[in-house]
């Protein structure tokens, strides 16, 4: 089968400010008021559906299917993967208050909700395993992983690696960091 990727012109045009070079960006992705920047050797996959406020930098991989809703900023570092089906929201209703569901409410009546809204960074040299789930306020520090079907919604220290034994409890590992960004360059100089 073959692929069809976003020009730079049609990823300006969709409301991406900065574009940068070697992007891969298969046409089956789904933008929606777009406010944001697109570093370079960045590839996203069919299916993915992107809204809002997005600052992807370079040599990130954005996996099948994930889905971001971004009112407020979401920060995405160097060298960083999304796995398929991660999903991302900056806001979100909070689901222990008694209030209305935020879905169908008009602007005028967003008081009537209890939403929260804080902005998300996914720090350089992470990944987010597949089907992980990053609320509101999540910060994922440089160097960290989070696994498959996580729930984050605080901050994961750099070096970290965090993965769900089930939906209560997290366990969190420190692994070492190792300069990866020169090694991947000096792989690519030979």
């Amino acid at each position: 089968m073959l692929h069809n990727f976003y020009n730079k012109k049609q990823l300006l045009k969709i409301g991406f400010k900065k574009v940068g070079k070697n992007c891969k960006i298969d046409s089956l992705a789904i933008f929606y008021k777009i406010n944001g920047e697109i570093g370079d050797n960045v590839r996203i996959d069919a299916g993915a559906c992107i809204r809002g406020k997005i600052k992807i930098s370079s040599n990130v991989h954005i996996g099948a299917g994930v889905q971001i809703s971004a009112n407020e900023q979401v920060t995405i570092g160097e060298f960083s993967n999304l796995s398929s089906y991660v999903t991302i929201y900056t806001h979100s209703d909070n689901f222990s208050s008694f209030s209305i569901p935020s879905g169908t409410l008009k602007k005028d009546k967003l008081k009537l909700s209890n939403l929260y809204k804080k902005k998300i960074s996914i720090g350089s040299f992470s990944i987010i395993g597949a089907h992980a789930t990053l609320l509101p306020g999540a910060q994922i520090g440089n160097f960290s992983t989070v696994g498959a079907y996580t729930l984050v919604n605080k901050k994961i220290k750099s070096g970290y690696f965090v993965v769900s034994k089930n939906i209560l409890k997290n366990r969190i590992y420190k692994r070492k960091k190792i300069n990866y960004k020169k090694k991947y360059l000096k792989v690519l100089d030979k």
